[in-house]
């Protein structure tokens, strides 16, 4: 007679979550790598408008000013928001972990059991 685990919907449960987790880090690693890329274009655009300030007229000088503090302000923003999104990343990672350990215990179980 083979071998039939009592618990294997169990376990099939917990792969199941397991794997939905991974696929909400895998997310979540997406959205902070184009919060950060977000943020290099912000960068760029400052270095840009600081250059492009250098050569322009003399007028102009307080509208690049004022350009530059809203863009300073944006780069502030948009590094709060990566903060957000790397604590959001690193709480999904953990529960990937007790998914991870939870398969682990009943496959081990499972091993046991075959024994």
């Amino acid at each position: 007679m083979p071998f039939r685990y009592r618990l294997q919907k169990m376990l099939d449960f917990r792969i199941r979550k397991k794997e939905e987790q991974l696929l909400v880090v895998l997310k979540a690693q997406q959205e902070v790598a184009m919060a950060e890329e977000r943020i290099k274009q912000n960068e760029a655009e400052i270095q840009q408008t600081i250059e492009n300030r250098k050569q322009a007229d003399y007028k102009m000088m307080e509208y690049y000013d004022n350009y530059l503090h809203h863009l300073w302000d944006k780069a502030e923003a948009l590094e709060q928001e990566r903060q957000r999104l790397l604590t959001i990343l690193q709480e999904e990672q953990q529960k990937l972990v007790k998914c991870e350990q939870a398969v682990k215990v009943l496959e081990k179980h499972k091993e046991k059991k075959r024994e």
